[in-house]
């Protein structure tokens, strides 16, 4: 019964370790395309705003 108990929770804190592993690399994908829309949103708001006054100078 010890036993069974035992490998019972090693299963279980193996399953959670992995969802903790696979968590991990979601939350960094996740924050890697949130930096990436960033910078191009920055980029197309300065483009624009560069596009506004040359028409303005113009």
């Amino acid at each position: 019964m010890a036993e069974e108990r035992q490998k019972t929770f090693m299963a279980k804190k193996n399953f959670r370790e992995e969802i903790n592993k696979v968590n991990k690399k979601t939350n960094d994908k996740v924050l890697d395309m949130k930096n990436r829309m960033q910078f191009w949103q920055i980029v197309s708001i300065g483009t624009l705003i560069v596009g506004f006054l040359i028409g303005w100078i113009l």
